[in-house]
């Protein structure tokens, strides 16, 4: 998809319309004056029809930006809601910690792969992968504590040994909700994670694809614009 010569579209006098239909980084230049009141050449037919096949080729990266968006934001609104609990315990100082650190590898992410670096595919992988095991962390510390711990109704069954026969009953039942639910998260944290990890990782083919098929002077258009 080479021309044998290249528009003027890069130049200081080309102007990007603004059409509701183009709302991605491959948008339709519009020919207006520049700073000399020169008008630069038209673009040709068939360099309209690169900047729509540029277009659909950019679809599937489009559509990851929108997904790591939601994540990045997704993990950055948990993390601020985490905080409270960080002043008052170890887990939760651990849970905030994880999830502040993996929302600030998720924007470096989608910064990078907006820019078309492949590198930010590798960032948003590997983060996931972290997630994954954070997640994993979490989850067994909290079978474990729920498991092993302390007997939450010891200190009432110690003040009031009459209700020690009516609580004891509670007590195990909720050891066992407690390690099943961690247990149910886990599983499917592990699922959810492996399709995101996997989406991601998939990113990386359509971003070889549309910098191997673009024309360099719709790369080099959209790198001055981005």
């Amino acid at each position: 998809m080479s021309l044998s010569s290249h528009p003027t579209a890069p130049t200081p006098g080309i102007e990007v319309a603004q059409d509701a239909h183009l709302n991605s980084p491959v948008n339709t230049p519009r020919r207006s004056a520049d700073d000399n009141g020169e008008t630069p050449p038209a673009l040709t037919a068939e360099h309209y029809a690169q900047l729509a096949a540029a277009q659909i080729a950019y679809g599937p990266i489009r559509r990851a930006l929108r997904v790591v968006a939601f994540s990045a934001w997704t993990l950055a609104v948990f993390a601020v809601l985490s905080l409270p609990f960080a002043l008052f315990s170890l887990k939760g100082a651990y849970a905030a910690a994880c999830l502040i650190g993996t929302a600030v590898f998720e924007f470096r992410g989608r910064a990078a792969l907006r820019r078309l670096d492949t590198r930010g595919v590798t960032i948003l992988t590997r983060n996931q992968i972290v997630l994954t095991g954070l997640l994993s962390v979490y989850c067994l510390w909290s079978m474990a504590s729920a498991w092993l711990g302390p007997d939450r109704y010891a200190q009432a069954i110690a003040t009031y040994p009459e209700l020690g026969e009516l609580l004891a009953p509670y007590s195990d039942l909720f050891r066992q909700l407690t390690v099943a639910v961690y247990a149910i998260v886990l599983v499917v944290g592990w699922l959810v994670q492996a399709l995101v990890i996997r989406y991601y990782a998939t990113r990386r083919r359509h971003v070889e694809q549309y910098l191997a098929q673009t024309p360099e002077w719709i790369l080099t258009w959209n790198s001055k614009r981005n």
